[in-house]
């Protein structure tokens, strides 16, 4: 069991290293590829009648972003949750709830996603693949965060458990 347990926290170690990695990848790509533009936009167009088709861009742009950004805070929270688990933490109620609220921002990602629809194209553009790649999002948040809450529920359970032992 001490022989799993540690291999649990080693690949939780990797795992929250990876996403970190991913947070940071991610937020470079976000800014880099989908604000990097119309900011740039921006201050070109300041001092010239453009600066408010400027503004006008970068709000919707940020809009359509929001779903990234909402990912993007689901990778920081499952970096949390490895943290967790590499500090010995694999059953308790902290890890449970850092579970559930992977699920939550997948949920919302995707919620947002089927609001704003994608960064890059209009919506119009979305596809019905589009739309069942977020329904499988939502559902799947869903079942991540009832998960989570029973792993804190169960947890919750042990400890008072342990208490009246």
């Amino acid at each position: 069991m001490t022989t799993t347990f540690d291999q649990l926290q080693a690949q939780s170690l990797r795992l929250k290293s990876l996403f970190g990695w991913a947070v940071g990848l991610g937020a470079f790509l976000l800014f880099s590829q989908i604000m990097y533009m119309p900011i740039k936009g921006l201050v070109f167009a300041i001092g010239t009648p453009d600066v408010a088709d400027a503004v006008e861009k970068i709000i919707i742009v940020a809009v359509r972003s929001l779903p990234a950004i909402a990912l993007l805070a689901g990778l920081w929270t499952a970096r949390q949750l490895f943290k967790s688990y590499a500090d010995g933490a694999i059953l308790s109620a902290q890890s449970g709830r850092l579970l559930g609220r992977v699920g939550d921002w997948l949920t919302a990602s995707a919620l947002l996603g089927l609001s704003v629809g994608p960064a890059n194209a209009p919506l119009d553009h979305v596809t019905g693949s589009y739309i069942t790649i977020q329904l499988a999002l939502i559902c799947v948040g869903l079942a991540i965060r009832l998960l989570g809450r029973v792993q804190a529920v169960a947890a919750e359970i042990a400890s008072d458990h342990a208490q009246i032992v």
